[in-house]
């Protein structure tokens, strides 16, 4: 990796392995191995999968619950809001307003 660079290590690893097939192949099949000799320290143990989406595949990734909040907390942190109360849709099905209309 470059250390110079001020570009977050994910985002280079991404764009490494756009502009280079055998290096994607490496992250693909032994992402460990790679992160390493790329220089980034992981713990031991620790397990890393590399997925890659596609025009047919999308990979949805869920954090690790947070241990600190109760399950009532989380409820009111995660939102609470139906977004069929606040957003319209227009005849457009790939353009979304706000219901309410200051907010357009």
């Amino acid at each position: 990796m470059n250390t110079n660079d001020h570009t977050p290590p994910m985002s280079q690893l991404v764009a490494k392995a756009w502009a280079d097939e055998s290096f994607k192949q490496r992250l693909l099949a032994d992402p460990v191995a790679v992160l390493k000799a790329e220089g980034l320290e992981l713990p031991a143990g620790l397990t890393v999968k590399v997925l890659e989406n596609t025009d047919k595949v999308f990979h949805l990734v869920l954090p690790p619950k947070p241990t600190e909040l109760s399950d009532d907390s989380l409820d009111r942190v995660s939102g609470g809001i139906c977004l069929c109360t606040i957003l319209c849709i227009s005849d457009d099905p790939y353009h979304v307003k706000w219901a309410d209309k200051s907010r357009n």
